[in-house]
């Protein structure tokens, strides 16, 4: 068999794998067939973190929602956008940006205040469809989250900063997002390796039932084929949903 055969069988394989595990459907978005994106891939998933497009600057108007005499409300009328001092220290933590009629269709958030965004949450319509998260402070988005109905369907992460995606998480459980499948790419092929999915509520041989809640720091590389599995803990869940204007909601 010719090496292109036989990395799309071996790809092949692999996918029809993970995906028997759940969630069938959006898996066929995120696992590389062959080598190459499948066509249900997401073309716009970005990696550099970028500066938020909001101007302050050209505020239009402005709020005080603690009466300190300072705003914490920053309307960009020009921009259709606001931001939002969350706390009240004099730093802007939110940025929301409306559509033309007036829906909130992007929220960036700055969670430890050192002027740089942690994640962008995407909007469709009003209603949530996906956070890219940057997690370990090197200026690019590591963690891609898939929202449905308001809850993750899957993730998809990239643990070592090589830029390149190497863990694909499925919630067999929609009601409980504590449990999810992970399945990694341990060689670097860009596949899930057969074998790989670990099932965080379920006991992996002598480890514990919730290996998540033990497992080491979160850029772990994946452990090679034959060690005892370790799987990074998640992001720190946030709110999904649009703040209100003053006191740092949209």
């Amino acid at each position: 068999m010719r090496l292109n055969e036989h990395r799309s069988a071996r790809g092949a394989a692999v996918t029809a794998v993970f995906c028997g595990l759940a969630l069938l459907a959006a898996c066929s978005k995120s696992v590389s067939v062959g080598g190459a994106k499948s066509a249900g891939s997401e073309p716009d998933r970005p990696l550099r973190v970028e500066p938020p497009a909001c101007n302050v600057a050209k505020a239009s108007s402005t709020e005080d929602g603690n009466g300190d005499g300072r705003p914490d409300v920053f309307n960009v009328s020009s921009g259709s956008c606001k931001a939002v001092d969350l706390n009240f220290d004099g730093k802007i933590d939110r940025y929301v940006y409306l559509d033309g009629g007036g829906v909130v269709r992007r929220i960036e958030n700055d969670f430890d205040r050192d002027g740089r965004l942690d994640e962008v949450q995407h909007f469709r319509g009003g209603e949530l469809f996906r956070k890219d998260r940057e997690m370990n402070l090197d200026g690019k988005f590591d963690t891609w989250d898939y929202y449905e109905g308001g809850k993750v369907v899957r993730r998809e992460r990239d643990t070592d900063a090589d830029g390149k995606v190497d863990q694909w998480w499925t919630f067999p459980d929609a009601g409980n997002q504590a449990c999810p499948v992970v399945a990694s790419d341990r060689d670097g092929d860009g596949l899930a390796d057969v074998g790989s999915e670990v099932d965080i509520c379920k006991p992996q041989g002598d480890e514990p039932a919730n290996i998540l809640a033990t497992s080491s720091a979160f850029g772990q590389k994946p452990p090679a084929p034959g060690a005892s599995s370790s799987v990074a803990p998640p992001p720190a869940s946030s709110s999904s949903a649009a703040p209100a204007a003053s006191g740092g909601s949209k």
